[in-house]
């Protein structure tokens, strides 16, 4: 099944050259991969723009939460699983206690699917600081602009 999945997508997967997990800020709790750069000029300055494609977005819930979801066996771990409502981004749901190893079963579909071919990043912001666990070839980046939650 992966291979005709890779095979069927080929040029799709050229574009991505790394994909960001990332924790607190804009994207919390996402997973996306930038798609491509373009430069947009507003006045006289120009900055540069990164289109993303969310992967996933991952949610933490209640023991008791009720959802239209369903199973996904992520490297012999269940998870819930749905469709996302505004953007069609899937949502992983997790119980809190689950939620490294949600995370670490994640980056292992990612990695087993895509190999070292990219680069992988964890990035943490200050209010939603949470230190993933050891993941194979991630690089983290973490921004801390108020101790007090830490």
């Amino acid at each position: 099944m992966k291979k005709l999945i890779k095979s069927s997508q080929t040029n799709r997967f050229k574009n991505v050259s790394r994909i960001v997990y990332s924790y607190g800020g804009y994207r919390d709790r996402m997973v996306y991969t930038p798609d491509k750069t373009s430069y947009d000029s507003i006045n006289v300055w120009i900055r540069k723009k990164t289109e993303e494609v969310s992967i996933l977005k991952m949610i933490e819930r209640q023991v008791d939460a009720e959802n239209d979801s369903f199973q996904l066996n992520a490297a012999g771990k269940r998870y819930d699983l749905e469709s996302g409502d505004q953007d069609n981004c899937p949502v992983l749901s997790f119980l809190p206690m689950n939620k490294a190893s949600a995370i670490e079963s994640i980056h292992n579909c990612l990695f087993n699917f895509f190999g070292d071919s990219i680069e992988y990043h964890w990035v943490a912001r200050d209010h939603k600081l949470f230190i993933p666990p050891p993941l194979q070839n991630v690089s983290v980046c973490l921004s801390i602009e108020n101790l007090d939650n830490v």
